[in-house]
């Protein structure tokens, strides 16, 4: 049922800032990125938060869903991410930075990747609740902080991340 909740929804009419609404989320739609524009290229997004607001923009890619997953899952799942940025910028604490770029405009993009590490991992300890998501989310937070700090955020494998996956309600 939930494999294809979102694609039924909008072949009955309901637009995509309906959906959010629907479900409760404190997002909102935008086809074009409102925030993170100076480090992730592209116009396509799955989601984005302001840095100083903590305003959670969904984009188009957040509703789709690949073979054999779920769009309801991609798009919880990329919600639970933006929300883990949201928290930290609302706490006080503001989004993790990278600030070792020097002024290199080529280097500088990457300042914002720790913060987006964090925020897949953080959706990487929680995917018990969007399990047939189509996003790895551990690849994509090592893949963040691979980049600014030649380490690796987790292991790849490790004997208790069955526990991340074990299905959950709340």
């Amino acid at each position: 049922m939930r494999m294809f909740l979102i694609d039924s929804m909008m072949e009955r009419g309901m637009d995509k800032q309906a959906i959010i609404e629907y479900f409760g989320l404190d997002a909102s739609y935008s086809p074009t990125k409102v925030a993170g524009d100076d480090y992730v290229a592209g116009d396509d997004y799955y989601g984005s938060v302001h840095p100083e607001t903590g305003k959670i923009s969904l984009g188009d890619e957040a509703y789709h869903a690949s073979d054999g997953y779920s769009a309801y899952d991609n798009f919880r799942g990329n919600y639970e991410k933006e929300i883990f940025t949201r928290n930290r910028i609302l706490s006080g604490k503001g989004p993790a930075k990278w600030t070792e770029h020097g002024g290199i405009d080529m280097l500088k993009e990457m300042e914002y990747y720790p913060e987006e590490a964090l925020g897949f991992q953080h959706a990487f300890k929680n995917q018990g609740f969007y399990q047939n998501a189509s996003t790895n989310w551990l690849n994509q937070a090592n893949a963040y902080w691979l980049q600014v700090y030649s380490s690796y955020l987790m292991r790849e494998k490790a004997w208790y991340y069955f526990i991340y996956k074990i299905p959950r309600r709340w």
